[in-house]
């Protein structure tokens, strides 16, 4: 596993080498067109499965409105590794990998457990969803970047019964962590993990494996700047562009693995 690491390290150094227009390498050495894939799909490790519903908006750069309904080249995401088998068969280099052949989008989705000091038996379960390469952080995705905590994580996954959903709802409505087309919205998420079943011995909520899935539903409002002091009606960010539609959703089917 060091040696991949090391090639991500090196990856940014090995692009500012590389022509834009053309890349040869001893283990292709006339680039063909329809390279060759050698990275395995890894649906266990990560797997996100989104959908958008009844968006619309706008575009600064052509000055038109569009929609990201249905299907759309980001639907399914999953993480992938590569197939060291076949890339030795093939004599190629890891260099030969990511210079010469089809290099897919290690999509950024993740989950993480964090732990306070404080209560140490009882950490955090932070999720990130984003189509982006890096991790999601409400500010670096060009598409969508959504971000969630569920604290308490633990007691959560003590009510899990089998053949039953365990359902969490979490409230977001700042600025910062839900993200879509460069514009940040409110949200609801209405979380539903998986239910013990013969399958998964601890449910959607498996600490001890440190795996976590199910399937979301998530609302998107406008963000509330404030409540106007008069009349106690909430005031609203005004940067939403004039035809966008309220609410708009995205449903969630979601299988994430803690790295270590």
């Amino acid at each position: 596993m060091k040696s991949i690491y090391y090639i991500l390290l090196t990856f940014p150094i090995i692009l500012l080498f590389s022509n834009c227009e053309e890349e040869i390498s001893p283990g292709n050495p006339t680039n063909p067109t329809g390279l060759p894939n050698y990275f395995i799909p890894d649906c266990d490790t990560m797997k996100v499965d989104i959908f958008f519903n009844n968006t619309y908006f706008f575009n600064e750069d052509d000055g038109v409105y569009f929609d990201i309904d249905g299907v759309q080249d980001w639907n399914h995401m999953c993480s992938q590794y590569v197939d060291e088998a076949a890339m030795i068969t093939d004599g190629l280099t890891y260099v030969d990998i990511w210079t010469s052949t089809v290099v897919p989008t290690e999509y950024g989705s993740r989950a993480e457990l964090k732990y306070n000091s404080s209560d140490p038996t009882n950490p955090t379960l932070e999720m990130s969803l984003t189509n982006d390469d890096s991790p999601s952080s409400g500010f670096w995705s060009d598409d969508f970047s959504l971000n969630l905590e569920i604290p308490d994580i633990t007691n959560l996954a003590l009510t899990q019964i089998s053949g039953v959903p365990t359902l969490y709802q979490y409230i977001c409505g700042w600025l910062g962590p839900n993200m879509v087309y460069n514009e940040m919205y409110a949200a609801t998420y209405d979380i539903e993990f998986d239910p013990i079943s013969t399958t998964l011995p601890n449910g959607g909520i498996d600490i001890a494996n440190k795996i976590f899935q199910g399937n979301m539903l998530i609302t998107f409002e406008k963000i509330i700047d404030y409540y106007d002091p008069i009349t106690g009606n909430p005031v609203y960010r005004d940067t939403y562009a004039p035809q966008t539609v309220f609410p708009f959703t995205a449903n969630v089917d979601f299988r994430l693995i803690c790295r270590p």
